[in-house]
């Protein structure tokens, strides 16, 4: 079956039509936080930590909904497209929809708040400031471990249905457990003494190579779920 634009819109209706009320519940959710964030002296802070729990429950619980009652699952895989729209389809909802939604209702919410009160100390103008921990490089670790997480969630939706988010967090801690360990036996295994001239330039080195290395497997990870994930979904319908 050829890829259809056609069919891919029919797919987003039923899908939107299926979904508003979470878009709804979703959007007044964070539209009140940025209201009310504006009042708080960490209110960037709240502001992104929210942004990123919001998204990952969002995935977790929404991610191939269809597929996780037996009738729904059944009527899922009847759906008249390929497996390739209906994965377009699924992700572009539940991926990158929920970003864009709670984005930019916060926003909205930022904004709204400065009309309603007098002194704010957030405001839409130093929007990009929100992000500025992301530009070091243990930023950026932080932001490709929400980038590995989110194909994770995707991917156990369909495949584990009722205890994504359960395996989710195990997939977190152990992800932890084995960075720390990795990173504690080069530290015991290459470190220069304390009064080596050449340690603070290890540390410095160290944590560079580690945040890179972190970086690219986590970018790996988010590949490799993506791809597993269509497999999956090719998988159901055969």
């Amino acid at each position: 079956m050829e890829f259809s634009g056609k069919r891919l819109g029919f797919l987003f209706n039923i899908m939107i039509e299926e979904s508003k009320r979470e878009f709804i519940i979703g959007a007044l959710v964070f539209l009140i936080t940025g209201i009310f964030a504006t009042q708080l002296e960490v209110g960037e802070a709240i502001l992104v930590m929210a942004l990123m729990v919001g998204y990952f429950v969002s995935v977790c619980e929404n991610s191939f909904k269809w597929y996780k009652g037996q009738n729904k699952r059944i009527n899922s895989l009847l759906l008249p497209a390929s497996a390739c729209e209906k994965y377009t389809a699924i992700f572009i909802l539940n991926l990158v929809a929920p970003a864009v939604v709670m984005f930019l209702f916060t926003i909205a919410g930022v904004g709204l708040g400065n009309v309603i009160f007098e002194n704010c100390y957030t405001n839409p103008s130093n929007i990009l400031a929100w992000f500025e921990v992301f530009k070091s490089s243990e930023g950026l670790l932080v932001a490709s471990t929400l980038l590995g997480m989110a194909p994770f969630c995707f991917y156990g939706s369909l495949f584990f249905k009722k205890v994504a988010f359960a395996i989710l967090i195990g997939y977190v801690g152990l992800s932890f457990i084995a960075f720390d360990w990795i990173k504690e036996y080069i530290t015991r295994a290459y470190m220069p003494a304390w009064n080596s001239p050449y340690r603070e330039s290890f540390i410095d080195a160290y944590r560079n190579v580690m945040d890179c290395f972190g970086i690219g497997l986590n970018v790996v990870i988010f590949v490799g779920f993506m791809v597993l994930t269509y497999l999956r979904l090719k998988e159901e319908r055969s």
